[in-house]
């Protein structure tokens, strides 16, 4: 019977898979998908040993993703429902109607291709229509929007988000795609949830909320959204927080962009589109929207802050001090394969430092130091041969430093300090090829004297080099005298 199923597996559904894998790849979620049925092997891609069920899960998984991601894109009824309420002043309401209107304005936020009908209710302790649905289908229609907008009055009073949610519900003709609401708030009410629950039961496929300032009950916008539960951004269903209205306009850009499909909606025509893919997953689990300078679908991939690209691909990554929270992408080791610098330092990223690190076969600089970052040191990263740079400095790491790390005969730089490292000394550091600089201090490591926790390269080969040249001086000198002596002789 094995043989019989392997058998019909080998005639009828491998062909079948190649082709829809071929096809899957190209897509948005395909490579990381893929993972689950191919490992990397060098540059090459082999197939797992795998059972017939997981196949035949994957082959199904794969069917349905595919045929979402390559359907046409979704038409929206967006109604963004704006804060009014006396507890916003009048400058941070302007803040807040000037954020709005140049999201608008922006065909990388909003698409002027007819895709998106926009309407914007206004609450406070009331509810007031100020635009009406309208069909964004041009930059001039799109300019006329964010024209109103910006003569909206502020109405001041309560805090009324159910009565907003109601009046966007009323809004919606509900002859597209999917209807979104957006509610935006610096403060908190009561009732939104049965208003939330009404919308579903009227046909709206998806709220989201944008918390403003300190003000806001967390609580209140992750119970309000749907569908429950409340997910991380961009997914539906988000609750998405901007520290205040100062940084409003970022955050409503990138809110009102994931709901019209636009969040870095960019052709990808410079890079294999693997690497593409690795960017925008970066973009997300960095909270990209929060960043110092961000990334815009006005620009090319390899215009971005802080890529460089060569030869077509992403050589390097540079976002250091740049406002880096969340975590890096699990997957981020297998996106980038010609990449020989990554530098995420000085910035406030969590949670565990990815092993598929160890897949960056070409990296020669790994900068993660002065982040949150917490676990142990992935093993995988000793397999990085041409390493040179490793700083991992300022952290929350644990554990001990891995074996593997006897293969990183290229490393120069060493810095893992002010971490909660155990273990003993590093024998790997004396056996180099080379005099490397390294830093093991401010952690727990046993049996080694202060004194050997450092130990500074520079220094070492400039001692070297003064003491071959005091050396130097005594041969010449000692041969100079003898020179003089046997003048002296035969004179």
């Amino acid at each position: 019977m094995r043989t019989l199923i392997f058998f019909l597996y080998g005639i009828f559904f491998k062909p079948y898979i190649a082709g829809l894998v071929g096809l899957y790849s190209a897509t948005p979620i395909g490579s990381t998908h893929l993972r689950l049925l191919y490992e990397y092997k060098g540059d090459n891609l082999s197939m797992k040993k795998a059972s017939i069920f997981k196949l035949w899960a994957l082959l199904m998984f794969t069917f349905i993703s595919t045929a979402s991601v390559l359907r046409a894109a979704e038409t929206v009824e967006l109604c963004t429902a704006v804060d009014g309420s006396g507890s916003i002043s009048s400058s941070n309401f302007q803040l807040q109607i000037e954020g709005l209107a140049r999201a608008i304005e922006k065909s990388s936020v909003v698409p002027q291709n007819s895709r998106v009908i926009l309407s914007i209710v206004q609450f406070s302790g009331g509810v007031r229509v100020e635009i009406s649905p309208i069909l964004i289908d041009s930059q001039a229609t799109a300019n006329a929007v964010a024209a109103q907008v910006r003569a909206i009055g502020q109405l001041n009073g309560g805090t009324n988000i159910a009565g907003a949610i109601d009046a966007c519900t009323q809004q919606f003709r509900f002859t597209t795609d999917k209807q979104v609401i957006d509610v935006s708030t610096d403060g908190q009410s009561s009732g939104s949830s049965g208003a939330a629950d009404r919308a579903i039961a009227a046909g709206v496929d998806v709220i989201n909320a944008l918390g403003v300032g300190r003000g806001i009950n967390v609580d209140e916008l992750q119970s309000l959204v749907r569908p429950q539960p409340a997910s991380e951004f961009p997914k539906k269903g988000f609750v998405h927080i901007a520290p205040s209205f100062n940084e409003y306009e970022k955050a409503i850009k990138s809110k009102m962009a994931a709901e019209t499909g636009q969040l870095l909606a960019i052709e990808c025509t410079q890079l294999p589109q693997v690497e593409c893919k690795g960017l925008v997953e970066l973009y997300y689990r960095t909270k990209g929207y929060y960043w110092k300078e961000g990334w815009s679908a006005d620009q090319t991939h390899c215009d971005w802050k802080g890529i460089t690209c060569q030869d077509g691909h992403v050589t390097q990554i540079d976002l250091s001090a740049n406002q880096l929270k969340g975590t890096i992408p699990p997957s981020i080791g297998y996106y980038f394969s010609k990449l020989s610098s990554l530098n995420l330092a000085d910035n406030k990223l969590g949670g565990a430092i990815p092993s598929s690190l160890g897949h960056l076969s070409q990296l020669q600089t790994l900068a993660l130091n002065n982040n949150q970052l917490n676990g142990s040191i992935p093993g995988p990263i000793g397999y990085i041969e041409q390493l040179q740079t490793l700083n991992l400095n300022d952290n929350q790491l644990s554990g001990f430093i891995p074996k593997s790390f006897e293969k990183l005969q290229q490393l120069q730089r060493f810095d893992i300090s002010n971490n909660q490292l155990t273990g003993i000394f590093p024998d790997f550091l004396n056996n180099l090829n080379q005099p490397v600089s390294f830093d093991l201090s401010g952690n727990k490591f046993i049996g080694i004297p202060t004194d050997k926790l450092t130990n500074d390269a520079d220094k070492l080969t400039n001692n070297a080099n003064k003491v071959s040249t005091t050396t130097l001086i005594s041969i010449v000198t000692g041969a100079a005298i003898v020179v003089g002596l046997a003048l002296l002789f035969l004179l």
